[in-house]
């Protein structure tokens, strides 16, 4: 699937050009999919994962960490799926100027859990496992994953300076704490 159209179908599941508006949601992300054809769902999957992957650095590592205060590795993959799910701007701050990312969180963010969207992993494969099947949507699956190294490239940094280096996101960590 091309760029572009990847973008156009997380804008449409935002349902909002509010660049600090919630991420994507699962149910719309669903309903956008479900319109589409198998194979182009197929390609979306593709697409997600290679969003994921090209997202897996340690500087947005630091910057999630910096955001919401702490960061496990599994926090760490659904806070690159809420970046996705956020929408191209959001991924393209993170790449660019991370502590920048602060300009585009907004309440709903703040809320328990606001940077996990783990569930927007698995809608592409529950649309393709209705339509064709698990196991032929499993084995695509399996073939889609990229590989995943067991660190995020780029250097890694000692986590108490990590605030130091991204002071505007570590400040609203701080002002917006997590239940």
């Amino acid at each position: 699937m091309p760029e572009a159209r990847f973008w156009e179908v997380i804008a449409a599941a935002r349902g909002t050009t509010d660049d600090t508006a919630r991420a994507a949601r699962p149910s719309a992300l669903r309903t956008q999919l479900e319109r589409l054809s198998d194979h182009d769902v197929e390609a979306f999957d593709l697409r997600y994962g290679q969003e994921l992957a090209a997202l897996d650095r340690w500087s947005v590592w630091d910057a999630g960490y910096a955001a919401a205060g702490g960061m496990t590795d599994d926090d760490f993959e659904y806070f690159r799926s809420w970046l996705v799910g956020k929408g191209q701007s959001a991924v393209h701050q993170v790449e660019t100027d991370p502590d920048g990312l602060v300009r585009l969180l907004g309440p709903a963010d703040a809320a328990k859990d606001g940077f996990d969207d783990e569930e927007l992993e698995y809608v592409a494969d529950d649309v393709l496992a209705e339509r064709i099947g698990s196991d032929r949507a499993d084995a695509f699956d399996d073939h889609a994953l990229a590989a995943d190294g067991d660190d995020p490239t780029g250097t890694e940094s000692a986590e108490s300076t990590i605030d130091l280096r991204y002071p505007q996101l570590a400040a609203w960590a701080r002002a917006h704490p997590s239940d």
